[in-house]
């Protein structure tokens, strides 16, 4: 394990070496994968899975190569590894900077590559998705900055929302598309300095599942993004956020964790109506109008993989998918159909109307039927039990959607 020195780095590597050791001895590690035996296999690249007339795609945003400074690895080097993980995309998004711009673009070992940035701006962190021309200057303002990327038609995304040192500490901007839900690195930084040591420390014995470990349900994101919501449609996405040199210290960095193990761990899905061609602009507009429109959700694919998971909503004579704002036509009837890895997993779905449970399925059931006349953000977690380490007993969230929007107003406003 290799230790990038700073100014403290003799100390650290006592103190790392110390506590590594502690936690060898006295944190309860697994002796097996907790997730292995109800993980599915590894899909081919780019094969989608059919869901009700749409095509379900795994892919991850918010990636960094050695164009950002703190960060290593390369395109191609992340591309093999998404193709080795079954995944069909992946939005880089290297700091003030397009980097590789188009030119790094393109299918790589059969993963679709698209380029995006993180920008660094005077309230906190904007991912920008779809755009070329956004400013990579951090003093340019950001009113320029989002009525840029806005007339790409491209998407502005919050990153670190909730992070304690990079939150968002501006106004929300009707030009920010949506959030990050889930920022692994945020929940990295955020947990304890034992719980630092120990998930380090189970890597080797458990692989990824250890990051499990980190997976405390994001109340302060969720809220963020029900108040949000209840205004217009926000989009949720999650971030790995993959730098491959993560800082556990002031001037202290480990070269962890692989990118190869974070791919592994959660996934955003998409859904489109047509099967991704191979052409690079028309596969770049459908991944990109999938994500915008909010015909995502995320998936911890650790415990099982989560493609197939659906969500609907039927009012009057509008049917409605993730994303879509539909008006109030008497009573609405919601139905959610979880993955095929439920059964096993023992999961339970729940429906969540302004962030509160509306309705509950009995663990391990595969649909979820509700009505309901009143107007909110209706949006779905799929939980499942957790019953060895390296958690502690309790729940995991498994699936989060995106909201279907019911709106008094009688705007439908999603597609």
């Amino acid at each position: 394990m290799r230790m990038i020195d700073g100014a403290r780095g003799q100390a650290w590597r006592g103190i790392f070496r110390r506590a590594l050791l502690a936690a060898l001895l006295v944190v309860p590690l697994a002796a097996h994968d907790d997730g292995a035996a109800h993980r599915a296999v590894t899909p081919a690249v780019g094969t989608p899975v059919p869901v009700a007339g749409q095509y379900d795609y795994a892919g991850l945003l918010h990636l960094h190569t050695a164009l950002s400074d703190d960060a290593t690895g390369d395109y191609d080097q992340l591309a093999r590894l998404a193709a080795a993980n079954g995944l069909a995309f992946l939005i880089v998004t290297d700091h003030n900077t397009f980097g590789a711009g188009r030119a790094g673009e393109g299918r790589r070992h059969g993963v679709l590559m698209l380029t995006g940035m993180e920008a660094s701006r005077p309230e906190g962190h904007l991912l920008a998705m779809g755009s070329e021309r956004a400013p990579t200057d951090p003093k340019t303002s950001t009113d320029a900055f989002l009525a840029t990327v806005r007339s790409e038609d491209g998407m502005s995304v919050l990153a670190h929302p909730t992070h304690r040192k990079w939150r968002w500490e501006g106004p929300l901007d009707d030009r920010i598309d949506g959030l990050e839900i889930i920022d692994l690195a945020d929940l990295f930084y955020a947990s304890s300095t034992g719980d630092k040591v120990a998930t380090v420390a189970a890597l080797g014995v458990v692989g990824p599942t250890a990051y499990l470990r980190l997976s405390a349900r994001p109340d302060e994101a969720l809220r963020m993004w029900d108040a949000v919501g209840s205004r217009r449609r926000f989009v949720g996405v999650y971030a790995p956020d993959i730098h491959q040199a993560v800082e556990l210290w002031e001037g202290a960095k480990l070269p962890f964790p692989p990118a190869d193990q974070i791919m592994r761990l959660a996934r955003n899905h998409i859904l489109v109506d047509h099967p991704l061609s191979g052409d690079l602009i028309a596969d770049r507009a459908a991944v990109l109008d999938a994500l915008k429109a909010g015909r995502v959700y995320v998936g911890l694919d650790i415990l099982g993989d989560a493609g197939g998971f659906r969500f609907t909503a039927r009012t009057g004579k509008t049917t409605a998918r993730m994303g879509m704002e539909i008006p109030v036509e008497g009573e609405t009837a919601f139905e959610v159909r979880s993955p095929s890895a439920a059964a096993a997993l023992e999961a339970t779905i729940r429906l969540l109307r302004d962030g509160v449970v509306v309705a509950q399925s009995t663990p391990g059931a595969s649909t979820l039927r509700y009505g309901d006349r009143r107007p909110g953000v209706y949006r779905v977690e799929v939980v499942v039990p957790r019953k060895s380490a390296p958690q502690a007993p309790g729940e995991t969230i498994w699936i989060y959607s995106n909201p279907i929007y019911l709106r008094a107003s009688g705007i439908l406003r999603g597609s």
